[in-house]
């Protein structure tokens, strides 16, 4: 068997730690029954590209399971501790996950592994080898070819993918098969030479994992078929190898031991206690340097420059200087599993001499991967204060519409209660203050203040053991409504139906524009079903063509604009400029659905007959932005913040749970609706934020009479909609 070679394989060896703060227990690691992970990912990629492997690195899934069932779960290398993985005697079972899963790919490639080991109170290292899990196909037509066949295409599928070779298409792509399924089959499209339609069909019986499928086109002469010749499909089979190793190494971490480095210590001048900071790599440490205010004094040096010290390379005098003033520290490498640590104690007697105000701890931790360099830095803030609270400015995301969420850290022990006042600053009388009981929950107080009015600004202080705090102010966010939410307004765009006066105010669009190509309007005004103003829209799902030539289209409605037509397919840039946080949208909507008439091999939650489904979805959005990357979109209106591209062979679709995407909720419409208003149905779809600590950039609604209009899927279904509003 022909073995076809890629040169990308990704050794990830997995070093990070716990988010909270490790726990001062290292000196008692060895041992411990424990494993140390390293995932190496063999992968197809043809180019070697640190982005490529950087998410391989980012996106490994690790499970450890026992008897009894999943233990453990990691998600990226920054997730799998650095010190290990602690497990009793016993065997498991560790899976690894890399990459994406679809059905079918141009570009997405899967990785997976399935590794048993056993522990029995000793030090694993565990290699797991994550092998490609994808099905591969590529095509390559003889010479000869072009003589006798022309706008020619080949398609390669299973139940559930398919993928279009246009012409002489070089890319390879990837097939996940289904459970079910052990065959890819393939379809051979074109001219012949009379103007007339070829096709032949075939099937690659028994395909496997992690091997090549080339589908050779070839012309041999002297036969009746095409033009006086005949064209066969030749399959080479290859297994998909690589010959080149590259180390990913990550970079060290640095943790706060009891503590979340990451968190500003909060605490009352000599009463702080000993701390400990910890430094894990998986390669030998080459630098550790310290630098802190009271280092200097401590040491007896000056520090000009403010560079710090390097622990690993610091003088005999000036550690014996460290060791005195209370900074110790320990360094230890383990040469069968290439850990090294460090752990550095500030004891007691040196974090009590520190003043009352604000200290930073800057450490810098560094190992040599290859030709580069990784080096992590962190910060460790101090805020000491006798104050019993600490009140700050509060955090523009913590600020909603009609909310405000107050929290700080308690200082004192002896603190049991702890209150929060606020009044409108328009008004600023004395009895105006509203108190609030502030719930405390370890070192940490939190207020919620509720019935704010939108874009109004507020002060407020706390008072704790008759202490009253500094005032501070916020200011609400505004109540933003949809423009045209009533679906009012309505013009024309040459052929196509707009919900809009004209163009140039145009925030909702529709499939019109590729519809009205052949004569015909999917999203329409309607009078017959309505509840507020004149109109409501009506989205009518159908088949647009002349006889047989032609596609299903969903009736839809989208905040956004149509930005081209790719043949029979469109291109579409979703979302609008918002920046306010809504809790839900709130509408109106009679559907009545239809028998699924189209089906599609990329979508097996519906078959023919079924009962055709609806969906209203609503998503707020980042300011991230895509490119339509496509020479069919003018330059002024490629980016957007969703790109929607629903021909097969490059489609794109929305994800909602993607990284752009701040909060999201969907209505899903399974049978026909009834209502008292005007025979619509009322609804609401709360939103749910999966980020809550950044404000939106963008905002994202759509509607289709068919929830699978993007893969033309769905029958006659009808949808009216009306009077949209956002809840806040």
């Amino acid at each position: 068997m022909k073995k076809i070679k890629y040169i990308l394989s990704a050794i990830i060896v997995a070093v990070a730690g716990c988010f909270a703060g490790c726990s001062d227990d290292y000196e008692s690691i060895t041992g411990r029954g424990r494993v140390h992970i390293k995932a190496q990912v063999e992968s197809d990629v043809k180019v070697v590209s640190r982005a490529s492997t950087d998410d391989l690195n980012e996106n490994i899934l690790l499970y450890i399971s026992g008897q009894q069932g999943l233990i453990r779960k990691y998600k990226g290398i920054s997730e799998i501790p650095a010190d290990g993985i602690a497990l009793v005697a016993g065997s498991y079972v560790a899976e690894a996950w890399a990459g994406d899963s679809v059905s079918a790919s141009w570009d997405a490639r899967f990785y997976k592994t399935y590794h048993p080991f056993n522990i029995s109170g000793n030090e694993l290292t565990l290699n797991l080898r994550l092998t490609i899990a994808n099905v591969l196909a590529s095509v390559k037509y003889a010479d000869e070819v072009d003589a006798v066949l022309s706008d020619y295409t080949l398609t390669v599928s299973h139940p559930r993918g398919s993928l279009t070779f246009e012409g002489k298409d070089e890319r390879v792509g990837s097939f996940m098969m289904p459970s079910a399924t052990t065959d890819l089959e393939w379809k051979l499209q074109g001219t012949d030479m009379s103007g007339k339609g070829y096709t032949k069909t075939g099937v690659i019986k028994n395909v496997e994992p992690a091997h090549q499928y080339n589908l050779n086109i070839q012309y041999t002469p002297d036969n009746s078929e095409v033009g006086g010749g005949y064209i066969s499909v030749v399959v080479d089979k290859s297994e998909v190898v690589v010959d080149k190793t590259i180390y990913i190494i990550a970079p060290p971490v640095i943790q706060g031991v009891g503590f979340d480095i990451n968190e500003t210590f909060m605490g009352e001048p000599g009463n702080v206690g000993h701390k400990a900071l910890f430094v894990s790599a998986s390669a030998e440490l080459t630098s550790v340097i310290l630098d802190f205010d009271e280092l200097d004094d401590l040491l007896g040096i000056s520090d000009v420059e403010g560079t710090g010290i390097d622990l690993l390379k610091m003088s005999d005098d000036i550690k014996n200087l460290a060791e005195q003033s209370g900074l110790t520290f320990t360094y230890e490498t383990d040469a069968e599993t290439d850990l090294s640590t460090i752990k550095i104690n500030f004891d007691e007697t040196l974090m009590n001499s520190l003043s009352e105000g604000e200290h930073e701890v800057e450490i810098s931790a560094s190992l040599t991967d290859g030709d580069n360099i990784k080096t992590t830095e962190r910060v460790w803030k101090l805020h000491l204060t006798a104050d019993p609270v600490t009140v700050t400015q509060v955090p523009a995301y913590d600020v909603w519409a009609t909310t405000a969420t107050i929290s700080g850290p308690v200082n004192k022990d002896d603190v049991t209660e702890v209150n929060l006042l606020y009044r409108s600053v328009t008004s600023r009388a004395d009895d105006d203050w509203t108190s609030v009981a502030a719930t405390i929950t370890g070192k940490v107080y939190t207020a919620v203040l509720t019935g704010l009015q939108p874009a109004t600004r507020y002060e407020y202080y706390a008072v704790a053991n008759d202490y009253s705090s500094p005032v501070f102010t916020f200011t609400t966010e505004d109540t933003p409504t949809l423009p045209n939410g009533s679906f009012e307004e309505w013009g024309m765009d040459g052929k196509a139906i707009i919900p809009a006066s004209s163009t140039d105010n145009l925030y909702w669009d529709s499939g019109n524009h590729g519809s009205a190509t052949m004569s015909k309007n999917i999203t329409e005004s309607s009078t017959d079903y309505v509840v507020d103003g004149n109109y409501s829209a009506r989205l009518q799902s159908q088949f647009v063509g002349i006889g047989s030539i032609g596609k299903f289209a969903a009736g839809n409605i989208f905040i956004g604009k149509y930005l081209a037509t790719d043949g029979m397919d469109g291109i579409l840039g979703w979302g609008r400029t918002f920046t306010a946080r809504p809790k839900a949208l709130k509408g109106y909507v009679k559907y009545t659905p239809a028998a699924v008439d189209n089906t599609s091999n990329d979508v097996s939650e519906v078959k023919k007959g079924d009962l055709d489904q609806g969906i209203i979805y609503i998503a707020l959005l980042d300011n991230t932005l895509e490119n339509a990357n496509s020479n069919k979109v003018d330059n002024s209106i490629k980016e957007w913040p969703v790109i929607v591209k629903t021909k097969s062979s490059e489609r794109k679709l929305f994800n909602p749970n993607g990284s752009n995407v701040i909060a999201y909720g969907e209505l899903r419409l399974k049978e026909a609706t009834s209502g008292e208003h005007n025979g619509m149905k009322e609804f609401t779809i709360p939103l749910e934020y999966k980020k809550k600590d950044v404000i939106p950039s963008n905002i994202m609604v759509v509607c289709s009479a068919s929830a699978y209009g993007d893969y033309f899927v769905g029958g006659s279904s009808e949808m009216y909609i009306d009077n949209f509003t956002l809840e806040y």
